[in-house]
């Protein structure tokens, strides 16, 4: 992840991201997409961050060791548990999190109607 905080806020403390995922959600490719059982809200939302703030940065670079402990947690839906995007978390699901995108960890635990 290579943005400062001066990126960060021109890349989206300023901007109207309301609006912004609004029209991406409206846009004749995302629509058709929307109606698929296999894309939905969360996943224009990871595209928006990814593109905006994170690139293609994976949950690895954020346990690397090299600076301070960093979580991003959401919620298990089927359990109605807290979902930590941890290295332990990883194994227990055995996924990789050397792959997992930081984009669809924040969408993840952001709030999504």
């Amino acid at each position: 992840m290579q943005h400062g905080p001066a990126d960060f806020r021109n890349q989206f403390l300023e901007r109207n991201v309301t609006a912004e995922l609004t029209s991406a959600m409206l846009s004749p490719g995302t629509l058709g997409r929307l109606s698929s059982v296999t894309f939905g809200s969360g996943d224009a939302l990871d595209e928006y961050f990814s593109r905006q703030l994170f690139g293609k940065a994976v949950l690895r670079e954020l346990v690397d060791g090299q600076g301070p402990f960093v979580q991003i947690n959401a919620t298990d839906l089927f359990k109605g548990g807290q979902f930590g995007f941890t290295p332990e978390q990883f194994a227990l699901i055995c996924s990789d999190i050397d792959r997992f995108p930081v984009s669809r960890a924040v969408a993840a635990s952001s709030a999504v109607r």
